[in-house]
């Protein structure tokens, strides 16, 4: 499950959170800035919190340059194959 910026806010599979990507950020050209910042992680033998600000952006292809800071909460159980995020939220102030 995850929990975003985007409408709807909720979304409980891979494939409908990805869906609502070109309405926030829109394709490319060159990449995409993916950067997490004051990154904050506590770990027990089979689950972690990680919590910390991440950082958006990229150019499109007429030039423009877009970028988004937000905050970014991250829950993971370790299975037998790693780390598995199981629980995701992102929020930006209201006022922001």
């Amino acid at each position: 499950m995850f929990f975003d910026v985007l409408p709807p806010l909720r979304h409980d599979a891979t494939a409908a959170y990805r869906e609502t990507w070109d309405g926030w950020q829109p394709q490319t050209a060159g990449g995409f800035t993916f950067r997490l910042e004051d990154l904050d992680v506590t770990e027990g033998p089979d689950h972690a919190f990680a919590h910390g600000l991440l950082r958006c952006g990229g150019t499109t292809p007429d030039g423009r340059s877009f970028a988004d800071l937000v905050r970014a909460t991250f829950c993971l159980f370790r299975t037998s194959d790693g780390w598995r995020i199981v629980h995701q939220h992102i929020s930006v102030p209201k006022d922001a």
